[in-house]
């Protein structure tokens, strides 16, 4: 038969639960869904990017030679990189994109070395615990839209 377009107040087909609504509420709030899934789906919210990039080595120069970094500004989109033979590029909403005009605090981790062998024991000292998190780094650095925007970063081995 003919489905049966219920007469409530709000068009709400709360009797029968779990058949599609027709009613004028129920197209409305499948147009704010659709409106809004579609909403996010642009680069319209997106702010812009600016290229990003230096170095990460130890204080006695050698490169770190994988890791990553995080570029953290409360409000604002995070950054992030990964470092390949010292060197880095940030991405926010890409892998490369740059990062927002921020103040920015980074955080850094290194991965052991490529020919580091497990077996062998102990792995080289990395940098200081300090430098995983951005609050507790001491690193700050202030992305601009019409600066260079290149960081060399110097990092101290520890445990």
């Amino acid at each position: 038969g003919r489905y049966q377009v219920p007469v409530h107040k709000t068009d709400v087909c709360l009797h029968q639960p779990r058949q599609i609504c027709r009613g004028r509420l129920g197209w409305w709030l499948l147009s704010l869904f659709v409106f809004a899934v579609s909403a996010g789906c642009g680069n319209s919210d997106r702010l812009p990017t600016f290229e990003t990039t230096g170095t990460v080595t130890y204080t006695d120069g050698k490169p770190i030679e994988e890791g990553t970094l995080l570029f953290y500004a409360e409000g604002f989109p995070t950054g992030r990189a990964l470092i390949d033979d010292g060197q880095y590029t940030v991405g926010t909403y890409e892998e490369t994109d740059g990062a927002v005009a921020a103040r920015f605090k980074i955080g850094v981790t290194a991965n052991p070395p490529a020919d580091y062998d497990p077996d062998a024991g102990r792995p080289p000292l990395g940098p200081k615990p300090k430098y995983a998190r951005p609050d507790t780094s001491g690193l700050e650095f202030e992305v601009t839209p019409d600066g260079e925007n290149r960081f060399d970063i110097v990092l101290e081995r520890g445990r």
